[in-house]
């Protein structure tokens, strides 16, 4: 497709017949392809499953596609049902680990387990992912209505991206994540994972019990630091305590 045009189907074999002469390029040579009977095949033969993407990017597609939702719903449709976990990370976390997806995963918290069509609209999914926050017993923050979804696989290379919400309705849940891990959203009333784990490690305070005898100091800090030791999710360093 090269991003452009429509998609109407994906298959295996297909006839096309023109009327006119088509501008076309032959070894990248300009030409025109006179009216013609044009049979395509795929080399493998096997079954592919049908899917229609949907670029609601003019108000007429848009009419259109509202008008097909009745006719569509008839058919059968060929999407897997899948069981995705969802996770929330944090608006800190986000920015520190966008360009590493395995990390920026490290800081998220799961709420739960959404069951749909990979194929079906984000705005389906929010449904179900807003029931999820709304019915969660212990979220260790206040929700709302303000998330957003995030792309991991549209861009890899280049990092993890936000959805805007005027997209929703034209973006599948398997644009934009892989429905075998996860499905990630962003709220930025999510406490930062990494910056509470700083906060814990600044606070811990080590005493002896009153009485106790003293060891050497330096047998205390090596006692210590074979106990805790703190690793912050950073690229940079580990803090030792």
């Amino acid at each position: 497709m090269g991003g452009k045009g429509e998609r109407l189907a994906q298959c295996s074999h297909v006839s096309v017949t023109t009327y006119k002469a088509i501008p076309m390029q032959v070894d990248g040579e300009p030409c025109l392809l006179a009216p013609s009977h044009i049979s395509l095949s795929f080399h493998s033969k096997v079954p592919m499953l049908k899917r229609e993407k949907k670029i609601a990017c003019t108000p007429n597609l848009i009419r259109r596609n509202t008008r097909a939702d009745k006719k569509d719903s008839q058919v059968q449709s060929t999407s897997l049902i899948v069981q995705l976990p969802v996770i929330v990370v944090g608006r800190h976390d986000y920015d520190t680990y966008k360009d590493a997806i395995e990390r920026l995963k490290d800081t998220a918290f799961e709420i739960g387990v959404i069951t749909l069509e990979s194929e079906s609209d984000l705005d389906v999914a929010r449904v179900q992912i807003q029931k999820l926050l709304d019915d969660h017993p212990c979220l260790p923050y206040e929700p709302g209505k303000e998330w957003r979804f995030l792309d991991y696989v549209t861009n890899a290379e280049e990092g993890t991206f936000r959805v805007s919400r005027a997209q929703e309705r034209a973006q599948s849940v398997s644009d934009i994540c892989n429905p075998d891990e996860c499905l990630l959203i962003l709220d930025d009333a999510f406490p930062s994972i990494t910056s509470r784990s700083a906060a814990i490690g600044s606070d811990l305070v080590f005493a002896p019990p009153v009485g106790a005898p003293q060891p050497p100091h330096s047998l205390i800090q090596r006692r210590i630091s074979e106990t805790l030791r703190i690793v912050l999710s950073s690229e940079a360093q580990e803090t030792h305590l």
